[in-house]
């Protein structure tokens, strides 16, 4: 067990993550028009540049079909970003824009519903 002092003094040294994340939505309306091919897109661009504090994951449906594939970009000190319609070539474009400038490509992003 672990003492309230001992608790205070973990969460005083707490940091948040620093990571960025990549979420590629995999459900099987994002699968069928490409988020694989997305997800591999992105996957490259974080080999290829060797970056340690980029995680690119996946998870499913957010119910925006006619959106997908849909990809969310969480950066800190940015706002949370959800980009539609992606494709491959469009991922090379958020990694580097947002993802290494951090620049937000308005036009990609999910529109007011």
């Amino acid at each position: 067990m672990v003492s309230l002092e001992e608790l205070n003094q973990i969460k005083l040294n707490y940091k948040p993550p620093r990571a960025i994340k990549i979420v590629v939505r995999m459900g099987i309306c994002g699968i069928s028009v490409g988020a694989k091919e997305v997800l591999k897109a992105f996957e490259e661009q974080v080999e290829a540049k060797e970056l340690k504090d980029v995680v690119v994951t996946t998870t499913g449906c957010i119910g925006l079909c006619s959106h997908e594939p849909i990809v969310e970009v969480v950066k800190p000190g940015m706002p949370d970003t959800t980009y539609v319609l992606v494709t491959p070539e469009k991922a090379k474009a958020i990694f580097f824009q947002h993802v290494l400038k951090g620049r937000i490509i308005n036009e990609w992003v999910v529109p007011e519903i």
